[in-house]
């Protein structure tokens, strides 16, 4: 809460570095994939960040994102 406009801000860790431009490109590549390489994707991607302890996404464009960003790393 902002003590001085008394307004909510909401704050949230970043899982990934794409632009707005790319989460969009991420939606339409992630609906793209049978839900079977969806799958080994977000497999893949939670080993990764649960070896750093970072985040894992919630829904299925959080996971859009961070599995187009593993793809394109």
């Amino acid at each position: 809460m902002d003590e001085l406009s008394g307004e909510q801000i909401e704050v949230r860790d970043s899982l990934t570095m794409l632009t707005p431009q790319q989460i969009d490109q991420a939606r339409t590549w992630w609906a793209s994939l049978p839900e079977t390489e969806k799958e080994i994707r977000r497999e893949h991607s939670e080993k990764l960040r649960r070896n750093f302890g970072i985040p894992l996404p919630e829904g299925e464009d959080g996971w859009a994102a961070v599995c187009y960003e593993d793809e394109n790393s």
